[in-house]
């Protein structure tokens, strides 16, 4: 079986109060959300949030989002029957 393709993560700034945020949710309504932002803790760095569940600081937004979206494929591709990764 070939790997499956999984779409991308749909990147969009937040509300205007949210001081810079941007979310990112799964296509297709399946409930998964993705927060970055600059890190109140280490200047310099983003962090990745998914809900309020804190993932880490990252060194770029670049490099966030990318991490945010192998964990939504990781999480995609291990819900497929018969598909080992």
């Amino acid at each position: 079986m070939s790997k499956p393709r999984v779409k991308r993560l749909e990147w969009e700034d937040a509300p205007i109060d949210s001081d810079g945020m941007e979310v990112a949710y799964a296509p297709g309504g399946a409930g998964i959300v993705y927060l970055v932002r600059d890190s109140s803790v280490k200047k310099g760095r983003t962090s990745l949030w998914k809900g309020f569940e804190y993932y880490g600081d990252h060194s770029s937004r670049a490099e966030a989002k990318a991490a945010a979206q192998a964990d939504f494929e990781r999480r995609i591709l291990s819900a497929l029957e018969g598909y080992d990764g």
